[in-house]
């Protein structure tokens, strides 16, 4: 079992093939804990757990774990990355812009019998516009958690 926490008091517990698919909504060092997880995931080659990253980045030269991402995803089809750059170049052929309801719509798995869980770790620019997305169970990582979330949409969230 890995337990990912950081000094904001968020906290999840993973355990090895626990979950069919983690869909991971990131924006800029939100990709930290993130990184923990897919980290878990591909040195474990018996967890069977699909890892769905959507990660947005300011420009191609911000995307933290680059060199590192790209690696784990060419040699292992359980990781699938989604970048999103705010500034892109001409040749970019990735997505462009924030996260929002389309592109998650476009890339993220809808719920269903699956057995998965949603993750955000970003900033309010990421994390609001998700929450009116479909996505059914979510768990946002980081300072952005959910006693902000409460204060916008109410303590009952």
């Amino acid at each position: 079992m890995v337990n990912f926490q950081t000094k904001w008091s968020s906290s999840i517990e993973y355990e090895a093939n626990q979950l069919d698919e983690v869909t991971l909504l990131a924006s800029g060092g939100g990709i930290t804990p993130g990184m923990q997880l897919i980290r878990a995931v591909m040195h474990n080659p018996d967890d069977r757990t699909k890892i769905k990253l959507l990660y947005f980045s300011e420009n191609y030269d911000e995307i933290l774990y680059r060199d590192e991402l790209d690696r784990y995803a060419a040699k292992d089809s359980r990781l699938h990355i989604v970048h999103t750059l705010g500034e892109s170049p001409e040749d970019w052929e990735g997505e462009e812009g924030f996260i929002d309801t389309q592109m998650i719509n476009k890339h993220v798995t809808k719920p269903n019998d699956l057995r998965q869980k949603i993750i955000m770790c970003g900033g309010p620019t990421m994390v609001l516009p998700c929450l009116y997305s479909s996505l059914g169970s979510i768990f946002i990582y980081g300072q952005f958690g959910s006693e902000h979330v409460r204060k916008v949409y109410g303590r009952n969230v």
